[in-house]
């Protein structure tokens, strides 16, 4: 059943906004005792219809995160009291309970937090924090899998773009925590600076997932897009479980007698896919008009794609603070300015060296950007040669 809103609710609370981010000192309150009735009754998807939250407004996506936490405040007695559908897709139930086990997991390092010093008794928590890598697997279903179902479905993409900055945030604190506990164990202030933020970001993100998104999405989408989703969730897998070592490529075709054929050979569609799986490179084509149209499936991917992102606009791929350099390599590329753009990383104790490479027609003409990435930390190592005869058998 799609989410029901009020169009004049809207317009009031537009207004609200208007008027509560101009009032000063207690007059708040009194803005607030004004727009009672709306403030207890507004919905989930009525909040994603804000101006405030519209592609539209001026105010950039940090402006809105830093805020986020105060409108989830304000909206929260409304929001818990939008009627739920009884009926949950498994999917769904199995969300919530990822949902309570991540709160039961931070919830259980809060001993940890509060230790008075960090030089000799933070191992625990380090331990943890490491441990919590594994809850990212639920930022990356978000955005790689329920971000595209869900973003042309609602008023405004701002929200989801908001979310994933959020998620950027989560994800760069954990690490820079694990690092000072590690290597500056005595930066008390600091350390206590970054508990607080990675909890209090994750608590936030859980209770906007709770009572504004998955909401709208159990509304807007039906039991057939949840099933459409679920092996690509399954592959990303779910915090603090194994990951499926079952999952088969997202390519389906049955075409084997079908034949490629070019110049330089022909082979059956079915070798073409397996051999796009058994490259040691991870690629991902995106067209003329910037959208997502192929990936191959090598099932050791650093970074995930899913059957959602295809058709997607690539601006929707990456996290906010790359957008403009993608933009930027893509604008050259088509101007003929440039036709290869390298960069590396350290990505999980690995050095990953991604290309983006022109797609040109024997014309000349751009026909899209092909992405590789490469894991090339033990190519680094290598000294002398080694012939064909030493193979590693």
């Amino acid at each position: 059943m799609k989410q029901t809103y009020d169009p004049n609710r809207i317009r009031r609370l537009n207004r609200f906004v208007e008027e509560l981010a101009s009032a000063i000192g207690k007059d708040k309150r009194a803005v607030v005792d004004k727009y009672r009735d709306d403030l207890d009754a507004v919905t989930p998807f009525e909040v994603l219809s804000l101006k405030r939250f519209s592609d539209s407004e001026t105010a950039t996506l940090q402006d809105v995160l830093e805020e986020a936490g105060k409108w989830t405040n304000v909206f929260h007695r409304g929001l818990t009291n939008t009627s739920k559908p009884t009926a949950k897709h498994p999917l769904l139930e199995s969300d919530e309970a990822e949902a309570m086990s991540i709160q039961a997991r931070l919830d259980a390092m809060k001993p940890s937090f509060g230790l008075p010093a960090f030089e000799k008794d933070a191992h625990e928590l380090i331990a943890a924090l490491s441990d919590f890598e594994s809850a990212e697997r639920r930022l990356l279903r978000y955005e790689y899998v329920i971000f595209p179902v869900l973003e042309d479905r609602l008023p405004s993409n701002k929200p989801l773009r908001v979310l994933w900055l959020l998620h950027d945030r989560l994800r760069k604190v954990r690490r820079d925590l694990i690092e000072a506990l590690t290597q500056h164990p005595s930066d008390i202030d600091g350390i206590r600076r970054m508990i607080g933020s990675f909890y209090l970001d994750w608590i936030g993100l859980l209770e906007r997932q709770t009572l504004i998104l998955i909401p709208v999405a159990q509304s807007e989408l039906t039991a057939s897009d949840w099933d459409a989703m679920r092996r690509s969730m399954d592959e990303i897998g779910y915090a603090f479980q194994p990951v499926s070592q079952n999952s088969t490529h997202l390519s389906t075709h049955s075409v084997a007698a079908i034949a490629y054929e070019t110049a330089t050979g022909s082979l059956s569609f079915e070798q073409l896919d397996l051999v796009m799986a058994t490259l040691p490179i991870d690629i991902t084509y995106v067209d003329e008009n910037d959208q997502v149209r192929y990936f191959n499936e090598t099932g050791r991917r650093f970074f995930p794609r899913t059957a959602e992102v295809i058709g997607r606009p690539v601006t929707r791929c990456h996290p906010e603070h790359s957008v403009h350099h993608v933009l930027e390599i893509l604008a050259k590329f088509r101007k003929n300015e440039a036709s290869k753009a390298s960069f590396w990383i350290r990505f999980k104790e690995r050095l990953l060296l991604i290309t983006y490479l022109a797609v040109r027609n024997k014309d000349g003409n751009y026909r899209g950007v092909l992405e590789c990435t490469q894991d090339i930390t033990d190519l680094r190592s290598l000294q002398g040669e080694r012939r064909l005869a030493d193979w590693d058998r």
